[in-house]
């Protein structure tokens, strides 16, 4: 497989239904891997991307489908999903609910420190984060 270049953008949209968070986490393992993430990684990128898509349903930050992008920039895996949530956080939530906003964002947090939740002009949030991919990228 030849390596991929620094301008290669694929990408996926899904409706704004829980049942299509499946199809984002097939796209993801198949597009990490394509860009050079180790497998744990790969599950790692996978499970930010459930929590963040969960979270964008539940917000209802996605009414018309979520959006995910993988791009190699530099040694980089930068995954993007547009909308994200917003991970606001909720004073009736119970502090303990797996499923809380904040629970949301402090697991991908810890899996990937970088991640930046970003808002368009328009208050749409988007999500971004990176993972190394030079070690399957190494091997070709």
């Amino acid at each position: 497989m030849a390596a991929p270049t620094s301008t290669e953008v694929t990408r996926i949209r899904v409706p704004p239904a829980a049942e299509h968070i499946s199809t984002v986490r097939a796209f993801i393992g198949v597009v990490g891997r394509h860009f050079g993430c180790s497998e744990e990684t790969v599950e790692d990128l996978r499970l930010a991307a459930t929590e963040t898509c969960a979270q964008a349903l539940e917000e209802g930050t996605a009414p018309n489908g979520i959006e995910v992008r993988g791009s190699f920039e530099a040694g980089i895996f930068v995954l993007e999903i547009e909308p994200g949530a917003r991970f606001v956080p909720s004073p009736t939530a119970d502090p303990l609910d797996p499923t809380s906003g904040d629970r949301r964002r402090a697991l991908v947090s810890a899996l990937f420190p970088d991640v930046r939740v970003l808002t368009a002009e328009d208050g749409t949030p988007s999500l971004r984060l990176t993972a190394s991919a030079e070690g399957a990228a190494a091997e070709r």
